[in-house]
C-alpha cells in the first residue's frame, strides 16, 4: 500500500511539475492542421480531436518552436493588452488541459 501511495505521489508531483515546468514538447503522436481561426490537434495514438482558438494556434506554434512556457507568456503579454499574471494563470491552464489530454510532455518524459 506504501508503495502505491508513493507511486501516486511522485505522479501527481510530475503533474504539476510537468504543467509549470516551462520545457513542453507537443507528443510525438499529435498532428497539428491550421485552420482559417485556428487549428485542430489530434492524437492518433489516442484519438483525441482538439479545436484551438487563433490565440491557442499560437501557443501550439510556439512551443512546437521550441519556447518554453515562461517565453510563451512573455510572448503574449506583449501582444495583447492583458495582465501579466492574469496571462500566466490562463496559459498555465491551458498547458494542463493539453498535458491532461497528452497533447504535450515534459521534455525528457
Amino acid at each position: 500500500m506504501l508503495a502505491a501511495a508513493n507511486t501516486t505521489n511522485r505522479e501527481a508531483e510530475n503533474t504539476r511539475r510537468g504543467v509549470t515546468d516551462p520545457r513542453l514538447a507537443a507528443s510525438d503522436s499529435v498532428v497539428y492542421a491550421e485552420l482559417d481561426d485556428g487549428a485542430v490537434l489530434l492524437n492518433v495514438e489516442t484519438g483525441i480531436y482538439f479545436g484551438l482558438d487563433a490565440i491557442g494556434a499560437q501557443i501550439w506554434q510556439l512551443l512546437a518552436a521550441g519556447s518554453d512556457a515562461d517565453e510563451i507568456c512573455q510572448h503574449l503579454v506583449s501582444e495583447y493588452d492583458v495582465d501579466p499574471t492574469r496571462m500566466c494563470s490562463d496559459l498555465s491552464a491551458f498547458l494542463v488541459t493539453l498535458a491532461s489530454k497528452r497533447l504535450i510532455h515534459t521534455v525528457g518524459d
